[in-house]
């Protein structure tokens, strides 16, 4: 679909000039990535959106900024390796390929997601209001909560985002995407973001706005 290459492109010339930041569909990790990492993220994500177009997903969900552990390996925001197997059942079929060389990981982030987004009838589309990793030089491998600049500067894909897929309902987690949205004008649900202490306030929100009095038991991811 030419709309979804667009955003795909879109993405992979984005950089930071003055920060430190991994961009998953143009940088290359030494330390983890196979060779050909950046096609198999692009693939990735290419599968994720076209399934979610034909779906007619009707949430969407726009976290924060991916972590050295989420779309800097999976290539899918919200989404990390562990559940590759259970997500491409849920969109009808669709196998995800693996780009890191290294073992399977997860963000704590993306299993909070998942956790409740396995107790929903449907999966909702996925974003982050930063789409690169941004982390510190060092350590190596630090996340890095982006500035405000950096949210304005990368908002217009969101923007084509909501455009393209028209979520009925825009849920913001954390403060970061709240701010995002807001500067697009777009009404959104703000619930905790799940890191720091903050995943029961999280899954109470998502069950609130949800409709979900107990979560089933669930595969761990």
């Amino acid at each position: 679909m030419e709309a979804i290459d667009t955003l795909i492109d879109e993405l992979a010339n984005l950089s930071c000039q003055d920060q430190a930041c991994f961009n998953p569909f143009a940088d290359h990790c030494a330390t983890h990535d196979l060779p050909d990492a950046i096609a198999i993220r692009k693939s990735n994500l290419r599968k994720y959106w076209q399934a979610q177009y034909q779906l007619n997903a009707n949430s969407l969900w726009v976290g924060e900024a991916p972590g050295y552990n989420g779309v800097r390996r999976s290539g899918m925001y919200l989404i990390s390796e562990p559940q590759y197997e259970e997500l491409g059942e849920r969109l009808g079929g669709i196998e995800f390929q693996k780009a890191t060389k290294t073992p399977n990981k997860a963000t704590q982030s993306s299993k909070a997601v998942w956790k409740l987004i396995q107790a929903l009838p449907s999966v909702p589309l996925t974003y982050d209001a930063f789409p690169l990793h941004s982390f510190r030089n060092t350590p190596p491998f630090v996340n890095r909560s982006p500035s405000k600049q950096e949210l304005r500067s990368t908002a217009h894909i969101l923007e084509e985002i909501l455009a393209l897929f028209q979520p009925e309902r825009v849920i913001a987690i954390g403060r970061k995407a709240e701010y995002a949205l807001e500067y697009l004008g777009v009404k959104s649900i703000y619930v905790r973001h799940p890191s720091r202490g903050g995943g029961p306030a999280f899954e109470q929100g998502i069950k609130g706005i949800y409709g979900i009095d107990d979560l089933p038991v669930l595969k761990q991811t």
